[in-house]
């Protein structure tokens, strides 16, 4: 089959980025709550009364920053983009993921000197259509490099954690793929909560 075709970024909180993620992530993320509710610890009904306003605090809040894998059409020549980093109409969201962070590791995280920076992924989510390849393991990929350059700056190392639902073997088996490993399960919550840690990256 034809390979797909797409870029993976961060959306900034500038006026593009804004516009970018109020017109076209926020129907992403209500598909994703609504297709697979038992994948995430909000809902549909929550999230699909909140107003522009929530959605622009979403975006604005300097612990959360949002990757997403949009699709590109073939090269015709011509940059697709526009100014401040918004894309042209027709190119969809394909996966994303959401880091939350710099923020204190989780208990029982074997810590060491000097402490790693902490960041939550959550909100990971793939289309139905665009499943299959790839995709959640480079957006995944991308929030690891995201995370991890900024703790560079701080000559810090870097831990990424996630939790998932026991029963969701697709996304233990993702995740394992990306290098988490379990650490710690949550019995009465049915859940299992995953960390990645990475070095500082060399500094010359």
């Amino acid at each position: 089959r034809e390979t797909m075709q797409y870029e993976v970024k961060a959306i900034q909180p500038t006026g593009g980025g804004v516009a970018f993620f109020l017109r076209r992530y926020r129907p992403f993320r209500l598909r994703a709550l609504e297709s697979d509710p038992s994948s995430f610890s909000s809902t549909y009904a929550r999230e699909a009364a909140f107003d522009d306003d929530n959605w622009r605090r979403r975006i604005l809040n300097p612990l959360a920053t949002t990757l997403v894998a949009v699709a590109i059409a073939p090269s015709d020549g011509r940059d697709s983009r526009k100014e401040d980093g918004e894309e042209e109409e027709g190119q969809p969201i394909l996966s994303s993921a959401t880091l939350i962070g710099p923020i204190p590791p989780p208990p029982g995280h074997a810590t060491t000197t000097p402490e790693p920076l902490h960041w939550e992924v959550n909100a990971v989510w793939t289309a139905p259509e665009a499943r299959r390849n790839g995709l959640a393991q480079r957006v995944l990929e991308a929030t690891a490099a995201h995370a991890r350059a900024q703790a560079t700056e701080k000559q810090r190392g870097c831990l990424l954690s996630v939790t998932v639902a026991r029963d969701n073997p697709g996304a233990l088996s993702l995740y394992a793929k990306c290098g988490y490993e379990v650490m710690s399960v949550q019995e009465q919550e049915a859940k299992i909560q995953l960390a990645r840690s990475l070095p500082r990256s060399y500094i010359p």
